[in-house]
C-alpha cells in the first residue's frame, strides 16, 4: 500500500446541537477498486455503501464495483446518501449508484427532498421508490419513515424527542441498529426502525456519537422485551 497522511475531521457543533464536519481525508482520497475485499463480499449478507465516497472518483468507481461484485455474489445493496451536501454536489454519482436499484436506501427528510427535487416528502417517498426496494427516511424528532416494497406498506415510526446536544453520528447509529434488526435480530423493517431510532435519539441527546455499551444493551433488552 502506498504511504500517506492520516484523514482528519474537525467537527463544530453549535448550541442546538447541530453539527459541521470539515473533513480532510488525506490517504483515502486514493481508495479505488483495487482496494476492494472480493472476498469478505462474497461471503457479506449485505454491502453498505457511504454516500461520502462520492467525493473521490476512485472512490466512487471502488463502490460502482463492490455493488457489482456484491449482486454477483447474492448479497444485498444498502446505501446511505450520507449528507446533504453529498446530494447537492454528487447527485450525478449517487444516480449511477441507484442505476439497477439497490435493496435499502437510508437518507434524512432534507436528502430525500433534495435528491427527488420536491419540497413534498409524500412525493419524495414515491419518487425514491424507483430506485429502492424499501427506503428508511429519518424525521429528526419525528421518528422516521420506513418503506417496505415487499408489502407494499409505509409504517410511520415514533421516537421519544429529546434535547439537542450534538447530531453528530445519529444517521450512522440508525443505520446500524436498523441493519442489525433485519439481519441478527431477523425482525421486520418497522421493528428494526423502531430500535434505530431508540438508539439514534439516544446518541443526539449526548456529546459524542458513540454509546457506551451498557446502554446499548438497556435500550435492546427494552426492546426484545417489547416482542416482534
Amino acid at each position: 500500500r502506498p504511504s500517506g497522511t492520516t484523514g482528519r475531521c474537525l467537527v463544530l457543533i453549535t448550541p442546538d446541537g447541530e453539527r459541521t464536519m470539515g473533513t480532510f481525508l488525506g490517504i483515502n482520497s486514493l481508495f479505488s477498486p483495487e482496494n476492494l475485499d472480493t472476498l469478505a463480499l462474497g461471503r457479506a449478507r449485505y454491502l453498505y455503501i457511504e454516500g461520502y465516497l462520492m467525493d473521490c472518483d476512485g472512490a466512487t468507481e471502488a463502490a460502482l464495483r463492490a455493488k457489482e461484485k456484491a449482486q454477483q455474489a447474492k448479497a444485498r445493496v444498502a446505501l446511505t446518501f450520507s449528507d446533504p451536501s453529498v446530494v447537492a454536489y454528487h447527485g450525478k454519482n449517487l444516480a449511477r449508484l441507484l442505476e439497477g436499484g439497490v435493496d435499502l436506501l437510508f437518507c434524512n427528510e432534507r436528502e430525500a427532498m433534495d435528491f427527488s427535487r420536491t419540497s413534498s416528502l409524500d412525493r419524495a417517498l414515491d419518487s425514491l421508490k424507483k430506485y429502492a426496494h424499501n427506503l428508511a427516511i429519518t424525521l429528526g424528532p419525528r421518528g422516521a419513515w420506513v418503506w417496505e416494497g415487499e408489502r407494499e406498506q409505509l409504517h410511520r415510526i415514533s421516537t421519544t424527542p429529546t434535547r439537542p446536544v450534538n447530531t453528530n453520528g445519529a444517521g450512522d447509529t440508525f443505520a446500524g441498529a436498523f441493519l442489525y434488526g433485519i439481519t441478527a435480530g431477523g425482525v421486520s423493517p418497522d421493528r428494526a426502525a423502531s430500535l434505530a431510532c431508540a438508539l439514534s435519539t439516544r446518541v443526539v441527546g449526548q456529546f459524542g456519537p458513540r454509546l457506551e455499551g451498557e446502554t446499548i444493551e438497556i435500550i435492546k433488552s427494552t426492546w426484545e422485551k417489547e416482542g416482534p
